[in-house]
């Protein structure tokens, strides 16, 4: 995609790599979150984007990911609405060698969400995923790979 075939996903695309780029100041290391788990909570319409997960699978994140410090926080947002499929996920990060995740919490309008933000391209193994007998939830764990098991 070029800026003339499609001018607004290259101005997003560009934008995007910026805010990446920013997101790795030196600056911003006071920030970084290490060996913790973090949460998220999620309602999709159905299970079709996450079909194929299973244990042992490594995926890696493409877009940023919102978790919580909290598991509370996560699973109010994943409360499951009628038609829904709740998906309740931990994310074990251990982030020694690479930009991971930061902890905006304290820097948010939302300080009560307790966020951090799980950067992009993060490699990420399911270490766990229990899917409930009636189809409505589903949860989810994952621990970072460490970078001397990514190639």
């Amino acid at each position: 995609c070029t800026l003339l075939n499609c001018p607004i996903l290259a101005y997003t695309q560009e934008y995007t790599e910026a805010f990446t780029s920013i997101l790795f100041h030196p600056k911003l290391d006071q920030y970084l979150v290490r060996n913790e788990t973090v949460y998220r909570g999620i309602v999709l319409k159905d299970d079709k984007p996450i079909a194929n997960y299973r244990v042992g699978v490594t995926i890696i994140t493409t877009t940023f990911l919102s978790t919580s410090r909290s598991e509370c926080v996560a699973r109010d947002f994943g409360a499951a609405d009628s038609g829904g499929v709740s998906i309740f996920s931990a994310y074990h990060i251990s982030n020694i060698r690479r930009h991971t995740a930061l902890n905006i919490g304290q820097i948010s309008h939302y300080s009560d969400e307790h966020e951090v933000l799980i950067l992009r391209y993060v490699p990420v193994k399911i270490t766990s995923l229990v899917r409930a007998e009636n189809g409505g939830s589903i949860e989810i764990h994952f621990n970072e790979y460490a970078e001397q098991q990514t190639v």
